[in-house]
């Protein structure tokens, strides 16, 4: 298979053996070195309002996209602008391609490629999150779960709509490997340990974030806990514990949090008084590619 944007590797006969018959890839060696240690996909957030995504390759630098039964080496960069009152094309939950002429929700975006019959790579976003799908020869590429669609959509990254309208604005962020940095986006503590709602800007795919626990301005009351976890209980993995023994506003930072399938985790509080709030914001996440 080949197009403008670059080159597939074409599937030979398949191959019998005693565990029966299978499929097989013309895929070489040089290509299947490049998948054996992927990095992160190389993503740009750009434009005016950062509406426009790209996916960045070139011949020198190609990316490796699996289509369902081979790999593309993609050598040109790929870019999607969300264009205001013009028509956007998206990847509905089923998998189907539809049109909408305005952003509908704050909240991430996801990316997908795929190349159609034609031989025509596309990349289209969705509000439907990643997962290891089922199909034929998926391997562990993250994909779009629609049981519609009419192709295989690998998964290449996201962006976060913080205006949803028919002229959007998307948060400006830098991705370095797999990691995405951002201005911080920041949410109040409650009185209780109780699930933090982060799913306006955190995807729902199983990444970990990173960012600090900001205690409230208040008295000097000899010193507050205050804690975030990916679970329900504060006594496990992923706890950060602040101690404030002062009136400052005073910061502690942690990193490699597990944001569960909801966008959210665990904060608290140290009691219920307001001098003993906190903020807890957060500036970067770690994708899975």
């Amino acid at each position: 298979m080949a197009n403008s944007t670059g080159q597939g590797f074409g599937t030979p006969r398949n191959i019998a053996g005693g565990a029966g018959i299978f499929k097989s890839s013309a895929t070489p060696h040089s290509a299947i070195g490049n998948t054996s240690n992927l990095k992160g996909y190389p993503i740009t957030i750009s434009g005016s309002n950062q509406v426009t995504f790209t996916l960045n390759a070139s011949k020198t630098v190609p990316v490796m996209i699996w289509t369902g039964n081979d790999w593309f080496e993609l050598r040109e960069s790929k870019t999607y602008t969300f264009v205001g009152l013009s028509t956007n094309t998206l990847i509905d939950s089923d998998g189907a391609i539809s049109t909408t002429n305005a952003v509908a929700s704050t909240a991430p975006y996801y990316f997908y490629v795929g190349i159609d019959d034609a031989g025509s790579l596309l990349m289209y976003p969705s509000l439907s999150a990643p997962s290891f799908v089922e199909g034929p020869n998926e391997g562990n590429m993250l994909g779009h779960p629609g049981t519609a669609r009419a192709m295989f959509w690998t998964y290449v990254g996201y962006a976060v709509a913080t205006t949803a309208s028919t002229a959007p604005v998307f948060l400006a962020a830098t991705k370095i490997d797999k990691t995405y940095h951002f201005a911080a986006q920041a949410v109040a503590t409650g009185t209780t340990f109780a699930l933090v709602d982060f799913s306006a800007v955190l995807p729902k795919h199983g990444v970990t974030c990173g960012g600090y626990i900001q205690k409230s301005a208040g008295t000097i009351d000899g010193g507050e806990t205050h804690q975030i976890s990916a679970s329900s209980t504060a006594a496990q993995g992923g706890i950060v514990a602040h101690q404030g023994t002062t009136a400052a506003l005073t910061k502690a930072p942690f990193s490699g949090l597990g944001v569960l399938p909801s966008g959210k985790f665990y904060g608290n509080a140290a009691a219920a008084v307001v001098s003993d709030l906190a903020t807890i914001g957060v500036v970067s996440v770690v994708d899975l590619v």
